[in-house]
């Protein structure tokens, strides 16, 4: 664990750097600079401006949103990169199924965006669809358009986005591509199986590895409990008049340690109600288990020790 923790640190300062050195000359501000890609590194999306990245230059927002994309890759990652030998380091990152799956994810979120933005004539169609279709992948939650300006289409396809996230072992939030990867796998594998005759083996791989059913079960209860907590938060909004596409938005965004607004998060919002949403940032941030660890009264008194 204190490996990991200062391979950890270590990678996360370079990519401040490399961040700084690459945001400062587009943005003219150090102090801007600094502020934007601390927040982007974090996938936090905090901005000085009221407007977020739609205040800034296109240059600048657009290398924000690729350092939001370096944050919302697997940390680990790129220390195996670097210590990997020379011939294999770009092989090491390209054959990461689960940056693939993330590269793929921004891409399509973004491109079904700027299609709905130009369908429903929005200025700079393909700029904001882009940008806003990474925000919501790597859960960074900068902004160059507002949400409530938004189509419900667009708002949908962000909802499931959010809720998806980055990488494992990112900063970004989500219940992660990799669970979401070994969910696919194991229904394709169920409907092969299907398939095959009654004595026939066979193994759920991915990416070259198998799939235990350790790894299968946890990432299939984290989904469900991830889903099941938006769902459960999503109710009190609706009950009390919000509108139900704009509630989930918020719901999920809080879940999914986001930040976007569908414009129901506000200082008049009802204190139960942003009750709801803080349970929600801190669940998502600690992935729901480790909470509901934490939660479980047996665990508060420590393990009983089994005697023979």
């Amino acid at each position: 664990a204190r490996t990991h923790a200062q391979h950890s640190l270590v990678v996360y300062l370079w990519l401040t750097l490399l961040g700084l050195a690459l945001v400062w000359p587009l943005a003219g501000d150090g102090f801007t600079a600094l502020v934007h890609v601390l927040a982007a590194v974090s996938t936090g999306g905090f901005s000085s401006f009221d407007g977020s990245l739609g205040s800034m230059g296109g240059a600048a927002a657009l290398a924000i949103m690729a350092v939001s994309l370096l944050g919302a890759v697997s940390l680990p990652l790129y220390w195996r990169m670097c210590y990997a030998r020379s011939g294999t380091r770009l092989r090491t990152l390209v054959g990461d199924v689960e940056l693939r799956a993330l590269i793929v994810g921004c891409l399509l979120v973004g491109g079904l965006l700027a299609l709905l933005a130009w369908w429903h004539g929005v200025d700079a169609p393909w700029y904001n669809g882009f940008l806003m279709g990474f925000s919501a992948q790597t859960t960074t939650g900068f902004g160059s358009m507002p949400v409530v300006d938004m189509d419900p289409a667009s708002k949908l396809v962000m909802i499931v986005s959010m809720l998806v996230g980055g990488s494992v072992g990112s900063t970004a939030g989500g219940f992660k591509l990799l669970r979401l990867l070994i969910l696919l796998r194991f229904l394709q594998f169920t409907l092969r199986r299907s398939a095959l005759p009654s004595h026939a083996v066979a193994e759920p791989y991915l990416a070259g590895q198998k799939l235990e059913s350790d790894d299968i079960q946890l990432a299939l209860l984290l989904i469900l409990v991830f889903i099941g907590i938006v769902l459960l938060s999503w109710l009190p909004f609706v009950l009390l008049g919000y509108d139900p596409l704009d509630a989930l938005f918020e719901v999920a965004s809080a879940t999914g340690t986001v930040g976007l607004s569908s414009g129901i998060t506000r200082p008049e919002l009802e204190a139960p109600l942003k009750g709801v949403l803080c349970v929600d940032m801190i669940a998502g941030r600690l992935e729901i288990i480790a909470l509901l660890v934490v939660l479980y009264p047996r665990n508060w008194m420590g393990r009983r020790s089994s005697r023979r």
